[in-house]
């Protein structure tokens, strides 16, 4: 009886090892199966990097028009993945990958405490040979660190000038910025040209006031007005002329006489009385008892006239070669005299060679230049 009864405990007992062995089995396999994800979590977390630890970003701009910049260190996350890794193709992986890195963000008009997505584009098909996992393509950042701008009086540097005579004077515009992006401002008058004496120019910025605090300045001002009030004038009168002045070109058109008719690319008297006869005498002319013959003013041009204003002097002379001489007569012009910026009278100066007409008969000169313009042209004759 005491055998029967211990055969069935012990085959109670056989029975209650099995159901708890299983059990210790699965919850072995169980621990080891957590170890294994562990260790393979562990080499994942290990082949994977924030690539934010290795981005940079600085702000271009004022406050309220910032725009964001990116660098990234690559070298510094080249190193970071290759580590210890020696494996030619490996490190050529993590090289090609590391420089597809590229990161931007469409914000524009960025202020402090503005929330931007930054996204990250890379080459993914480098990532099994180079055994790395990027696995970011973008992410939020909270903007910091733009700066107030840099006030400034935009036209400080700007030069403006007017040229010329009124009311015929044009204006000229300098950008004498030393800043790089100040110096590319374009700027535009609002009359570049037949601008008068006292006449207010308005000279405005092409680049709008965003446009500039894009780039970190703040302007006070886009446009600025300019008054020309230092210019020169065109003459009136007789009464506006200087006779020292004129006594000055008289001697400049006596010279300019010599010089003329001492030049034998061409023949002095042939070119005044076209008398054919001249081309087959010597070649060397004198010219002697050079004269001012009388002197003239046409004012304030009118009708179509070419110009303002014009001086002409009328001179003899005699014109002599080794065979022939005759009294011609010249007629040197100079044009839109002035009053200058100093109050000075004054002619445009040098023009004594270009500027003249000769002929054998001084009536034909002078109706040619002088009767002929009197619808043009108030005429005076000048005294001595």
């Amino acid at each position: 009886m005491k055998e029967f009864i211990s055969k069935k405990r012990e085959n109670k007992d056989l029975k209650e090892m099995k159901r708890v062995v299983p059990g210790k089995v699965i919850a072995l396999v169980f621990i080891a199966l957590i170890a294994v994800v562990m260790i393979i979590g562990f080499i994942i977390y290990n082949n994977r990097f924030d690539v934010r630890d290795y981005i940079s970003v600085s702000y271009v701009g004022a406050n309220d028009y910032a725009s964001p910049e990116f660098s990234v260190d690559k070298e510094g996350l080249k190193n970071a993945l290759i580590g210890d890794k020696t494996d030619a193709n490996v490190l050529s992986a993590i090289n090609s990958l590391v420089n597809s890195i590229e990161v931007s963000s469409d914000a524009t008009d960025l202020s402090n405490g503005d929330k931007i997505e930054v996204y990250i584009n890379y080459d993914s098909s480098y990532e099994d040979a180079a055994g790395v996992k990027l696995n970011l393509t973008k992410y939020s950042l909270r903007v910091d660190g733009i700066s107030s701008g840099t006030k400034i009086s935009l036209f400080d540097n700007i030069e403006v000038t007017f040229q010329g005579i009124s009311p015929e004077a044009t204006v000229l515009i300098t950008n004498n910025a030393s800043d790089e992006y100040l110096q590319s401002l374009t700027f535009t008058a609002d009359k570049t040209t037949n601008i008068s004496f006292g006449d207010t120019v308005i000279v405005s910025c092409d680049q709008s006031y965003e446009d500039i605090a894009r780039h970190g300045y703040l302007v006070d001002s886009l446009e600025a007005s300019y008054t020309a009030d230092k210019l020169g004038e065109y003459i009136n009168g007789v009464e506006d002329i200087d006779i020292s002045v004129i006594n000055e070109i008289v001697e400049e058109a006596k010279s300019a006489i010599t010089t003329e008719t001492n030049d034998t690319t061409f023949r002095m008297l042939y070119k005044a009385s076209g008398n054919k006869d001249y081309l087959k005498q010597a070649n060397a002319e004198t010219a002697t008892d050079i004269a001012l013959v009388s002197k003239y003013l046409l004012a304030n041009g009118t009708n179509g006239s070419d110009y303002n204003n014009v001086i002409i002097l009328l001179f003899s002379a005699k014109i002599s070669n080794q065979e022939s001489s005759e009294t011609v007569y010249f007629a040197f012009s100079y044009y839109n005299s002035y009053i200058s910026v100093d109050n000075q009278f004054d002619v445009v100066r040098n023009l004594s060679t270009e500027n003249y007409e000769v002929s054998t008969n001084l009536d034909s000169l002078v109706n040619s230049l002088i009767n002929s313009q009197k619808e043009r042209y108030t005429v005076y004759e000048l005294s001595n």
